[in-house]
């Protein structure tokens, strides 16, 4: 891949010469254009197929060239213009640039990656198929991966701070370091289901949901755990915490529960959707989106009490939204 982009940048970094060096000469004398300014990022989707689409505004969604038509599963934006994505057969890309070029980084595996999570435009972790755990400390330039200490496939992973992470899993799983991940500990889960995602709005608090409408939450950097009740028997696939006290998670047959109190009362809002929905995030607490089934991608500016339809631009299923950090 590496070799292409340089073959492809070659004739304009050549051309680029050229003129500058007739225009020293006083032959030409042309001023060469100024750089675009990227334009930061609201929000970032991936799905099936290697789509990605973002939007700049909050409402309009545009497509952009992952030059790829691999599953890409979820995504992580540490920056309005830096994101990471991750997906099946160990791909990972990167950009600098709010999503105006996408670039394929080495993963050194062909494992499924199911997550990812970017503290930093430079450090991010990702888990996936068999327990496999991947960091980076240099913007992707290098891949290393952890020993997490188990072969179960783990779902979700958040790394609230360069050195606090948790990942969860099927049959139960959950693993967390508190050093950048030079050592995993699996920890002890109060519910014995399948858990599909992580949400950790600080390196103390975090949240972990899963089937049966389950969530389990932690205080302590995910070394203890406590089930709380939500009164949803939906599985739930995907979660988003601004603060340590409101959250919005959403997963089966369209269910969408939020809490403003840290988990202590739930309420179920009602569908606005009635497919799957795997994917949530939230920058702010107040706007956020859900996405799933068909490309279907719903927006709130309430904290996620009201859902209104956006175009996404595609009918691949959306599996990952990324929101990074607002001025």
């Amino acid at each position: 891949m590496r070799r292409h982009i340089i073959h492809a940048l070659a004739p304009v970094a050549i051309a680029a010469a050229l003129v500058t060096q007739l225009g020293s000469a006083g032959a030409v004398g042309t001023t060469p254009p100024a750089p675009v300014t990227p334009t930061p990022l609201k929000a970032l989707v991936v799905a099936n197929g290697g789509v990605i689409v973002a939007t700049t505004d909050g409402v309009t969604w545009h497509s952009q060239s992952s030059g790829t038509t691999t599953n890409i599963k979820r995504d992580s934006c540490p920056s309005a213009l830096v994101c990471y994505v991750a997906g099946d057969h160990g791909l990972i890309e990167a950009t600098t640039d709010g999503g105006s070029t996408w670039v394929i980084q080495r993963s050194g595996t062909k494992t499924n990656l199911r997550n990812i999570s970017c503290p930093s435009t430079t450090r991010c972790t990702i888990a996936g198929q068999g327990g496999i755990i991947l960091s980076t400390v240099d913007g992707g330039t290098t891949w290393k991966p952890q020993v997490s200490g188990t072969t179960t496939q783990f779902y979700g992973i958040w790394c609230p701070s360069t050195s606090v992470c948790v990942a969860a899993g099927q049959q139960a799983l959950i693993a967390s370091t508190s050093d950048g991940g030079t050592t995993w500990t699996l920890r002890h889960s109060p519910v014995k289901v399948d858990f599909d995602g992580v949400a950790c709005p600080t390196p103390a608090t975090c949240y972990v949901i899963g089937q049966n409408g389950t969530v389990v939450k932690s205080v302590d950097g995910g070394a203890s755990w406590v089930a709380l009740h939500t009164g949803n028997t939906r599985g739930l696939k995907g979660i988003a915490c601004a603060t340590e006290t409101a959250c919005f998670a959403s997963g089966n047959s369209g269910a969408i529960i939020t809490t403003s109190d840290g988990g202590t009362t739930w309420i179920t809002r009602p569908d606005a959707f009635h497919g799957t929905l795997f994917a949530d995030d939230s920058s702010d607490g107040v706007h956020g989106w859900t996405g799933g089934y068909d490309g279907h991608l719903m927006a709130t500016s309430d904290g996620g009490a009201t859902w209104t339809d956006q175009a996404s631009g595609t009918s691949q299923l959306i599996y990952g939204i990324a929101t990074p950090p607002q001025p």
